[in-house]
């Protein structure tokens, strides 16, 4: 597999293209060593690996609004696009778009990429929780107010 530029050549001796959470669960949980690729828009080789290579580009997006909380739940795969246009359909908008739509949410999260100046921060500083899947394929959810270590779960741009 390559990137979307064609200038990163992935080495994974397995390629999968996941459909579901609870696919995505056994796949990690069965394999030895992976990494997690979603639209490949990365110019690094931050997703490279020899083992198993997961893709998140089938899997489908949930976006869910919590009117009373102000947040909104945004799954692994969604894109910037996919979120956008959910989010003007509900009435609601986002502080800070990516320029590609094609860029997933969870992609720009633990990049820190896709903030657009010292007022408008990185996305990732807006993320107050995270549900993340271990290597045991167990689902570990953690927040900003509770888990003292959260910055480290999601890349903090620092002051």
């Amino acid at each position: 597999m390559q990137n979307w530029a064609g200038n990163v050549n992935f080495q994974e001796s397995k390629f999968v293209e996941v459909q579901s959470k609870t696919e995505l669960q056994k796949v990690i949980e069965s394999a030895t060593k992976a990494k997690v690729v979603a639209t490949g828009h990365s110019f690094s080789e931050i997703a490279n690996t020899t083992g198993t290579l997961i893709s998140l580009k089938k899997l489908d997006p949930e976006i869910e609004i919590n009117s009373i909380e102000q947040t909104v739940s945004v799954s692994a795969g969604a894109t910037y696009a996919q979120l956008a246009k959910y989010l003007e359909k509900n009435g609601w908008a986002s502080p800070n778009l990516a320029s590609l739509g094609e860029v997933t949410i969870a992609g720009a999260v633990m990049t820190g990429t896709h903030g657009s100046g010292t007022n408008n921060k990185v996305l990732s500083d807006s993320v107050i929780a995270i549900e993340m899947i271990l290597a045991s394929g167990e689902v570990l959810q953690i927040n900003r107010e509770d888990f003292a270590d959260f910055p480290g779960f999601v890349y903090r741009d620092w002051e």
